[in-house]
């Protein structure tokens, strides 16, 4: 067995980190859809990283079967498959979602429409693990067609360059360069032309980074702040409301609604589990410290905060409302004034080859570069003493670079828009998409709908290549206006 098979992981799941399971364990958790690739696992509760990114749970190079191992362990060679009966029922993942389950007619429908793709996994009762659909079903995955489907695509093809060029006559001589460039943003987005100043300020003034961190008082008043998770939100109306994804804030919501003796027993069991992975790893002579005795007698309070960074600005933030349809969540933003706000689009629909941008904070801009930046965070953020490994660092930013706290933009265009089981609308794209871009915007970028928000980034599938997806906000909209009772948004 290799040494990846006997390390054992935390894992994020529904806002509390559980663990830690061995590979084995989270094999099969993976398999009945406990957890899918985009959710975050770490060895040591500080260094997080997608489980994707863990090759023995979702395929890659798998370490070769003990001589004892079960045939089901064992690889295979293809073999004919056996007919499937009509009424079994697949499950199949779109990302961090996994659907289902449907009829294997509704599957091989969805497949032969080009909705899902070869590389889409899929699983059934009596499957040892997740199998792509074009490995499953070869005859039904659509390939590419006869010479009158080449020319249908490319007849749209060439009536979609007609739209943009159409576009293009339409709004660029309402444009003045100049006049641009001295405008002040003081309400709605109306553009993305980063080159702008006004404009520029405007997008980092709606977008923020999300943190949601423990606040740990002990009875001596010291304070350690332990930090949930990040994400990205934007600002939706002039009063400081902003959207963002559920899961962004799951964890938070959790320690929120947990009551006193709730936060101490989530806190006393995540650092059980923690100091005795610990000893174990680095051989530490004896056993850990009774941390159920330690945590009671020492810690006074546990106050779970949730703040907005647009910059450098901390911002107090409170969770409004948490929706049980869709992966969003409505926060209001503490702010002395709102200048700048996202119109949003009050239409599910979009062309391909659309062109959007991405807005955001993704995790890959918070890692070091160099040596010396890596040291340097990294001599921030390691615990000094018993009281900062169960509590967490003097400052929730330490592990955090300064440039991260910039909006990232990446600019790309809309593959398709999809309508999926329960009335789903979501937007396949190529604008790039990181775990920390989850709940920022989905943005138009050229037209009369320049700066008007499409969707919430939330998924990225990684397969043979990334798809990133957004969730149209149109979809949202009664929610928004009747449920969560945000009364003043734009919508164009």
């Amino acid at each position: 067995m290799s040494d990846a098979s006997e390390t054992s992981y935390f894992i994020r799941l529904r806002g509390t980190i559980r663990g830690p399971y061995t590979v084995l364990q989270l094999r099969r958790m993976a398999r009945t859809g406990q957890f899918s690739r985009l959710h975050q696992i770490s060895e040591n509760r500080v260094a997080w990283r997608s489980a994707h990114e863990l090759r023995e749970l979702f395929g890659g190079p798998q370490p070769a079967p003990a001589a004892e191992a079960s045939p089901q362990s064992m690889p295979s060679s293809p073999a004919p498959a056996e007919p499937k009966s009509p009424a079994e029922e697949w499950m199949y993942a779109v990302g961090d979602a996994t659907l289902g389950p449907v009829s294997r007619r509704e599957l091989l429908r969805r497949l032969e429409r080009g909705e899902l793709t070869a590389s889409t996994p899929v699983w059934r009762e009596g499957l040892a693990d997740w199998s792509d659909a074009g490995t499953e079903f070869p005859s039904h995955v659509r390939t590419r067609g006869s010479g009158r489907r080449k020319a249908m695509w490319a007849g749209i093809g060439l009536g979609v360059c007609l739209l943009i060029v159409a576009a293009v006559l339409k709004w660029a001589p309402q444009f003045d360069a100049g006049e641009l460039k001295e405008a002040v943003f003081s309400s709605e987005i109306d553009s993305t032309d980063l080159s702008v100043p006004a404009v520029n300020q405007a997008i980092s003034d709606a977008t923020g980074m999300v943190v949601s961190y423990l606040l740990i008082r002990k009875q001596t008043g010291e304070e350690f702040e332990q930090r949930l998770g990040s994400g990205s939100c934007f600002v939706v109306d002039r009063k400081g409301n902003a959207l963002t994804n559920r899961h962004v804030i799951e964890e938070y919501e959790a320690w929120k609604k947990a009551s006193t003796e709730g936060r101490l027993r989530r806190l006393i069991d995540l650092n059980t589990q923690w100091l005795a992975q610990l000893y174990k790893e680095r051989q530490i002579d004896g056993d850990p410290p009774d941390v159920d005795t330690y945590i009671r007698d020492e810690v006074d309070s546990i106050d779970p905060r949730l703040v907005v960074y647009f910059g450098t600005d901390q911002c107090p933030a409170s969770l409004e409302y948490t929706s049980k349809r869709h992966d969003m969540a409505v926060l209001h933003v503490q702010r002395e004034k709102h200048e700048a706000y996202y119109p949003l689009s009050a239409s599910n629909e979009a062309a391909k080859l659309t062109p959007v941008v991405t807005i955001g904070f993704p995790g890959v801009a918070q890692r070091a570069v160099t040596d010396v930046e890596q040291a340097a965070i990294l001599a921030r953020a390691a615990p000094s003493s018993l009281d900062e490994v169960l509590f967490g660092s003097r400052d929730h930013r330490d592990g955090i670079k300064g440039s991260a706290f910039e909006v990232n933009t990446t600019p790309g265009e809309i593959t398709i828009v999809q309508k999926e089981t329960g009335d789903v609308h979501l937007v396949q794209h190529t604008a790039v998409v990181r775990p920390g871009n989850s709940g920022g915007p989905l943005v138009l970028r050229r037209g009369g709908m320049a700066g008007v928000v499409l969707g919430i980034n939330t998924l990225i599938l990684v397969d043979d290549s990334p798809v990133y997806v957004a969730f149209t906000v149109a979809q949202m909209r009664s929610e928004l206006e009747d449920e969560a009772g945000l009364t003043e948004l734009t919508w164009r």
